[in-house]
């Protein structure tokens, strides 16, 4: 899921706020882009532009001729094979790419426009081929203009120029809001000097990929997507080579490829995940982001199942501190409280108890991963075990905040070289990964590559080897056979088996 910058949308809703009423219901009654950006164009002030300009100056984009030129001939290749679409959006990359004013820019204006007519969209492709012909070299300027037609004469005033571009870019806008996707990537963090990293998912940009575009979504997806830079230069096993394009693949750029997480028969729908995955989040929560940003109401297979009554899908992983049995969700007069399952105990306690005790887990986590951070692991050690004595009162194995804990204190003792202790507090890390995300998660995938290390750092052939074999299964499934881990893996079974 993907929106505008916050500081954007600060200001974009202070700008609705000084709207007059009679402003705002004639903006919202408009249903043509065209006149939404006309009537949104003439509300713009020195103030927004200011604004704009701000948060661009940190994002500045290098412009590069050669691969505008790889783009416009990817662009050929398509045209030449009819696949217009695809036309368009490579030479629309050419013209992101081109320097100002480049031989390179105009050219892919007007391949671009020649692919747009074949597409019937004429107003963008007339209009186009005027932006292209400024070209400064008067040659490729003179080409350019005796082949425009004849319809180019009425849309040469710079104002309407600049409305059928504006429109078009609107609505490109528009649709990013439901077809842009994160690119994510998982980081190493951590003290330079520690023997020990830990890894955190980051986003490191978004992009927009049409046919990923085009899968439909659920909550709990058949697929996983695995993101490439392009640096390679390896060609996609599964993606043709058309003639002419196979000396580009170095410089591909960012591709995703979709992978089956699950056996999907023939017929079979192939769904991906938006954002909101029925493992990290309720059905209430899912639906509403759902609705707020996609505008449809969710129903898929994981939606469909029934809820309990206060929205609970699944068990709330939080445990009586009397008799070890299950707490649930109760409402009361007194406001919402939890209450043990089992009749013979009937303990409960208030829901600001519970989320105060939560809270002061999170803050001792945190505290114990700076200090690791710092170099300082037997006194994060110390806090952690404090800390799993407590949580002992209120938290089952499997709850996330306890796989949180193992895993911080599986990092300490393996920063230290304590190598069988850390192994053994990741496994308990690992029991409540796999209860959270799935047996067939890629995050239990990752949990058991980072056990798999540490057995191996122990010395442990046995125990080693047993878990190779299961994160073999889970990597492969999700990244692929060729990725850097299950190398790792291989050059480690190698050496416990030789």
């Amino acid at each position: 899921m993907d929106l505008p910058c916050l500081r954007w949308q600060e200001h974009v809703a202070q700008k609705w706020i000084g709207l007059e009423t009679e402003q705002r219901e004639q903006f919202i009654s408009f249903e043509e882009i065209d006149d939404v950006f006309n009537y949104a164009r003439a509300l713009i002030t020195p103030d927004d532009l200011d604004v704009l300009q701000s948060l661009s100056a940190d994002h500045s984009v290098q412009k590069d001729a050669d691969q505008a030129a790889k783009c416009r001939e990817r662009g050929n290749c398509s045209f030449k094979s009819r696949d217009y679409t695809a036309a368009v959006l490579h030479y629309s990359q050419g013209v992101c790419s081109a320097p100002p004013g480049s031989e390179q820019l105009s050219l892919c204006y007007a391949n671009r426009s020649a692919a747009l007519f074949y597409l019937q969209q004429y107003q963008l492709s007339i209009a186009v081929p005027s932006l292209a012909s400024r070209d400064p070299s008067e040659h490729l300027g003179g080409q350019l203009n005796s082949q425009l037609p004849e319809e180019k004469k009425g849309v040469s005033d710079g104002d309407q120029e600049s409305w059928i571009l504006g429109s078009a870019a609107l609505r490109h806008l528009l649709q990013l809001r439901c077809n842009a996707q994160a690119v994510v990537t998982l980081q190493e963090s951590g003290s330079e000097k520690s023997p020990v990293q830990a890894n955190q998912e980051i986003r490191v940009a978004t992009a927009i990929f049409p046919t990923l575009s085009l899968l439909n979504h659920s909550c709990c997806p058949n697929t996983s997507l695995l993101f490439s830079t392009g640096t390679s230069g390896a060609p996609l096993a599964s993606e043709p080579s058309p003639e002419g394009v196979s000396a580009e693949r170095s410089s591909r750029g960012v591709t995703v490829t979709v992978r089956a997480a699950k056996v999907i028969t023939a017929g079979q729908e192939i769904l991906h995940c938006y954002g909101p995955h029925s493992r990290r989040m309720s059905t209430s929560d899912r639906q509403r982001l759902l609705q707020e940003q996609y505008y449809f109401l969710c129903q898929c297979r994981a939606c469909s199942l029934p809820t309990e009554p206060l929205g609970q899908d699944q068990p709330s992983g939080l445990q009586c501190g009397k008799c070890k049995g299950q707490f649930e969700k109760s409402r009361e007069d007194a406001g919402i409280r939890y209450m043990c399952v089992r009749a013979a105990c009937g303990h409960s306690v208030s829901s600001s108890e519970v989320s105060r005790r939560l809270q002061g887990i999170k803050d001792d986590l945190e505290k114990a991963v700076n200090l690791m951070e710092s170099e300082r692991p037997d006194e994060a050690l110390r806090l952690l075990r404090r800390t799993q004595c407590q949580s002992g009162a209120i938290l089952a194995e499997t709850h996330p905040l306890q796989g949180e804990l193992a895993d911080a204190t599986a990092r300490a003792y393996a920063t230290m070289g304590d190598w069988k202790n850390a192994s053994s507090h990741l496994e308990r890390s690992a029991l409540a990964t796999a209860s959270q995300y799935g047996e067939d998660s890629i995050e239990l995938g990752h949990q058991l590559f980072k056990l798999a290390q540490l057995h191996f750092n122990g010395g442990a052939r046995g125990p080693a080897l047993s878990v190779i074999s299961k994160v073999r299964r889970l990597l492969c499934l999700h990244l692929g056979p060729q990725c850097q881990e299950l190398q790792e893996l291989q050059a480690m079974e190698d050496c416990l088996r030789g």
